[in-house]
């Protein structure tokens, strides 16, 4: 099996900064590296991270939700006291 040596990474990082660019070389780097380390993940059943990260972006939705009702139900509060002030002063 041939192996690859200095002269051959040189070319094949040449041609890649021709495709990709000097400014995008970056991202390609890190999603191959993002890639490589899903894939050991995968083949090694690491999936707690992804159950953790799961559950993270989950709480965070449900503290979202939680929000928007509360500013919700301010509102009305808010407009029922308006039309109460309004309904006083006529």
């Amino acid at each position: 099996m041939p192996r690859i040596g200095p002269a051959e990474l040189i070319i094949i990082l040449v041609i890649v900064i021709i495709v990709f660019g000097v400014g995008r070389l970056s991202e390609v780097g890190g999603a191959l590296g993002k890639g490589l380390r899903a894939f050991k993940r995968g083949q090694s059943g690491e999936d707690e991270v992804d159950e953790k990260a799961k559950a993270k972006e989950e709480q965070r939705k449900q503290r979202e939700e939680e929000e928007m009702e509360r500013i919700i139900s301010a509102e009305a509060e808010k407009e029922k006291e308006e039309m109460e002030l309004e309904s006083k002063q006529e």
